[in-house]
């Protein structure tokens, strides 16, 4: 269980997920803050934690906070959470003894395992409607380990094509990383934001 609880900003009557319960995958967390604009944010970081509808975790409490206080993000009135990794850890060890019990599809969320009323559900497919979706988006998976990089560069490979497609029918969409891109050409992973660093938009794409 997470030892974070949401801010006083969130409305907790307005948060959902899409979970695969039985194989602790968590593919889109959404939460709606109170009081605020009408825009909606998609953050997509490396993997999932234990935040859900009733707990928060380290990393969903750290990006809330960083759009709380950003100037440039006061319209967004609900923020969508999805990962590259969609497996609830906090190691990235658990994610490595995955890929070697069930594989990558497993790992990645492309598998046949989850569905929900008779259809499966796929996280490529998920990610493509929320890019699609959402008004902004912001990067933040940071730099895999070795053992995961192939994996990691694929999926991070098709988002960026999917977001090259969307800016085909919405021109204007948004695109970002928190301060610079690390030393890996990555973008920086949520848990290394301060709160003060900018929003920076990502242009390779």
């Amino acid at each position: 269980m997470s030892c974070y609880k949401y801010p006083r900003f969130v409305d907790k009557n307005n948060i959902t997920t899409i979970t695969d319960r039985v194989n602790e995958r968590r593919f889109l967390l959404r939460i709606k803050l109170k009081g605020a604009g009408e825009g909606s944010l998609l953050v997509i970081i490396k993997n999932m934690g234990a935040a859900d509808v009733i707990d928060c975790d380290e990393r969903v409490y750290r990006i809330l906070k960083y759009v709380k206080l950003n100037e440039e993000l006061q319209s967004i009135g609900e923020v969508m959470i999805m990962s590259i990794f969609p497996v609830c850890c906090c190691k990235t060890n658990y994610i490595i003894q995955k890929l070697y019990e069930k594989g990558p599809d497993f790992i990645c969320g492309n598998d046949d395992l989850f569905q929900d009323e008779d259809k499966v559900l796929q996280n490529r497919y998920l990610l493509k409607k929320y890019i699609l979706k959402a008004d902004k988006i912001i990067l933040a998976w940071g730099t895999p380990v070795r053992v995961l990089s192939k994996f990691f560069n694929e999926s991070s490979d098709y988002i960026l094509n999917i977001i090259k497609e969307s800016r085909k029918i919405n021109p204007l969409k948004q695109v970002y990383i928190v301060g610079e891109q690390n030393i890996t050409g990555h973008p920086k992973s949520c848990m290394s934001w301060r709160y003060k660093d900018r929003l920076s938009s990502y242009n390779n794409l």
